[in-house]
């Protein structure tokens, strides 16, 4: 993940913070090796002081914040339903298996539309 490249310029995001992301990174990796759908490359970006990372498609979208303390929010919204699901102000310590649903649903969506 080019994360790593937010310690530079106008981020000044911390190693620790860096650290943070690309462990619960590769704990989604390894949720989703060897399952059903691939686990595709999100948009990143700095929101907030938090680093997002956000899966989109036409009818959902999944987005995981990792604070700098390295506590994660996250937030799921099926636009043909209107559910909506997520941490709200409460940050997790790990990812949830109920935040791993969401995104396998949405994830879904991506190989049922390549």
């Amino acid at each position: 993940m080019f994360v790593e490249s937010f310690t530079h310029g106008p981020y000044r995001i911390t190693q620790e913070h860096v650290g943070a992301v690309l462990r619960h990174w590769d704990f989604l990796e390894a949720r989703f090796v060897m399952g059903s759908v691939d686990l595709h490359p999100p948009v990143t970006q700095v929101l907030n002081e938090n680093v997002s990372m956000v899966w989109n498609t036409k009818t959902r979208v999944f987005e995981l914040e990792v604070a700098p303390d390295g506590k994660i929010y996250w937030f799921y919204r099926n636009r043909m339903s209107r559910e909506i699901a997520g941490t709200e102000d409460e940050g997790e310590v790990e990812v949830s298996e109920e935040a791993v649903k969401r995104l396998r649903s949405v994830l879904q969506v991506f190989k049922r539309t390549r």
